[in-house]
């Protein structure tokens, strides 16, 4: 059964569904489950705990689509699936492109180009998402004339090159849901089963597929949807609606039984909040009074300027109001473009504040070693290159160490072979015409004892990476290099000193880089293996897929202002948001070019 639930925001759908799943807990009724979007499931859970009780975990779940998926997969097979993650799908492009790049029509230099690579695992993931096969393309290009067919003509090789390359180890993660449709039908779930689904403006095919899979199945399946009308009504609903009227239709042309609840928006409680809601959009004029203030709309001369408002108020709401610091939102369309700027103002301001952000791997230490290694042994030994690596602060020297070397190389112009030979350097330490004595001696002992300590790993890795011929080689080669570094302990060491400095959020960076480089080298080596290639491919190919990463971090206290993208928030509990960079320029914000 199809149960559709509709209405305007802020009308109470979402504590309708708690109340009802309240009931089902109290009658100790088994077999409920709230699915919401992937962001929005820890902080539902909180809600249903609080509305529920300590009893909710024996008849109620709240789950995303995805952990949907795990559940009926650990019950009718699949659990024990491993997962490519970002870096692993880019090196199945990788390798689906290569063999088949002499039948590219469009796309041949997806073989060399990872940029293009990415872009054409973006189109996987359209595909699939919308349920596109490759044999519908392969259809579809027949019936094309030009570049358009010479394209669908590659996306169609594409596609099935990357599943055939999949198919041969792990599971791809854009699969999931797919599987999840069929094996629907051959999981324990029956019409005693409610399915209450909340959050979603509208599905993908692939979910789509799965809530259709749940009504074959006659689960009871309650989907909330925001709109005013199900048929007419605001533009600003025509996603909801064509979703409710798609839901309809499968259910009648599939003999499931539906029917329609409306809930009414509370539009005396709400205003001016619900005046504006519903008037955001229209071509009229409306004038709504606004006696709370509730609304505020303020002008800034930069964007500066509108972080320290931003700052400002939150003080004032919590000395004010008496409100808690947790109880206050700021976002943005474009936030990166505000996140300095906003953490430097609410530092000032003795305001705490935890910007929702995933910082890129390429920007810390540990993958600028990988880069500058490699441009060490494959550009010659230049001297930029060598400190670059070196001030990371892995490469075996301390800062005063490296300024001390760094003086006397740039002293006297040393590079290439001046690095790799044996000899030591016997060049005076304080430059043309000074005599050798008993200090300047020590002196350059010294400086050769930091040469030979910077080098020493360096060249043992570009003898490594130069004997090497196959991907598993040139991965075992770099591994050396750690090893010889002792960066998992150095990471260890680093992470610990900025705990006890109190920074939290970058010691938790700092601890998630070994097992996310790590990981990715075990994936290269598990999927490219026995492929040939030299250490230049490899470095690229590799550096390319640590820009599939993101490290995240976590509140370090709960009690802390949100701040983040207007698109990614989802807190039901704020009570006060405030909107940085309400222009036209970004409200509605353009997509970036592809």
């Amino acid at each position: 059964m199809l149960h559709l639930l509709y209405g305007p925001a802020a009308s109470g759908k979402t504590d309708l569904l708690m109340g009802r799943i309240r009931t089902a807990v109290a009658a100790r009724t088994p077999g409920q489950v709230l699915l919401v979007p992937e962001q929005y499931s820890h902080e539902a859970e909180r809600e249903l705990c609080a509305v529920c009780g300590d009893g909710l975990s024996l008849y109620a779940e709240v789950l995303s689509f995805t952990g949907l998926a795990r559940e009926i997969s650990s019950e009718c097979g699949g659990a024990a699936n491993e997962y490519l993650d970002k870096g692993g799908r880019l090196l199945c492009m990788a390798l689906a492109a290569d063999g088949l790049y002499s039948r590219l029509r469009v796309y041949g230099a997806a073989r060399r180009k990872a940029e293009l690579q990415t872009m054409l695992l973006g189109a996987v993931d359209e595909f699939k998402s919308a349920c596109v096969t490759s044999e519908q393309l392969l259809d579809a290009a027949e019936t094309c004339e030009g570049a358009l067919g010479d394209k669908l003509h590659d996306l169609g090789l594409i596609l099935e090159a990357y599943d055939g390359v999949v198919a041969n180890g792990r599971a791809d993660p854009s699969d999931r849901l797919s599987v999840l449709a069929q094996q629907v039908g051959q999981c324990s779930m029956n019409e005693r089963t409610h399915v209450f689904v909340d959050g979603f403006t509208d599905f993908t095919a692939q979910e789509r597929r799965v809530l259709e899979a749940l009504l074959l199945k006659g689960v009871r399946l309650t989907v909330c949807l925001g709109c005013d009308e199900l048929h007419g009504g605001s533009e600003v609903f025509a996603l909801s609606r064509i979703t409710a009227s798609a839901l309809l239709k499968f259910a009648a042309d599939n003999g499931v039984k539906a029917q329609t609840e409306r809930r009414e928006g509370e539009s005396t409680k709400a205003k001016p909040l619900g005046e504006f809601c519903e008037n955001m959009f229209s071509y009229r004029a409306v004038e709504a009074g606004d006696a709370e203030d509730r609304i505020k709309i303020i002008s800034a001369a930069d964007m500066n300027a509108e972080c320290e408002f931003a700052a400002a108020e939150a003080v004032s709401l919590v000395r004010d109001t008496g409100c808690r610091w947790r109880d206050i939102a700021v976002c943005a369309k474009g936030f990166d473009d505000y996140r300095l700027p906003l953490e430097s103002a609410f530092s000032r301001f003795g305001a705490p504040i935890y910007t929702a952000r995933k910082a890129d791997m390429l920007s810390k230490p540990l993958p600028m070693l990988i880069e500058s290694a490699y441009e060490i042994i494959l550009g010659g030994w230049e001297a930029d290159d060598v400190f670059d690596y070196l001030r990371t602060g892995f490469g075996g020297l301390d800062t005063g160490e490296c300024d001390e070397l760094e003086n006397y190389v740039f002293m006297w112009q040393l590079h290439g072979s001046a690095w790799t030979r044996a000899e030591n350097w016997r060049l005076h330490p304080e430059g043309y015409g000074k005599q050798p004595d008993e200090a300047s001696e020590q002196t350059l002992e010294h400086i050769n004892l930091l040469r030979e300590t910077a080098r020493r790993p360096l060249m043992r890795f570009a003898e490594n990476a130069a004997a090497a011929t196959t991907a598993s080689g040139q991965a075992q080669a770099l591994a050396s290099l750690f090893e010889d570094l002792h960066l998992a302990d150095k990471l260890q060491a680093r992470a610990e000193e900025l705990e006890k400095d109190g920074r939290a959020a970058a010691a938790q960076e700092y601890a998630q880089l070994w097992d996310i480089t790590v990981g990715a080298l075990e994936q290269f080596a598990a999927i490219l293996g026995g492929t040939e290639m030299d250490a230049d491919t490899f470095a690229t190919l590799f550096l390319r897929m640590l820009t599939c990463y993101d490290i995240g971090t976590i509140p370090v206290a709960l009690d802390r202002v949100t701040a983040g993208d207007l698109d990614r928030m989802r807190r039901r509990g704020i009570r006060h948001l405030i909107v940085l960079g309400a222009s036209d320029d970004r409200l509605p914000r353009a997509g970036e070019p592809d």
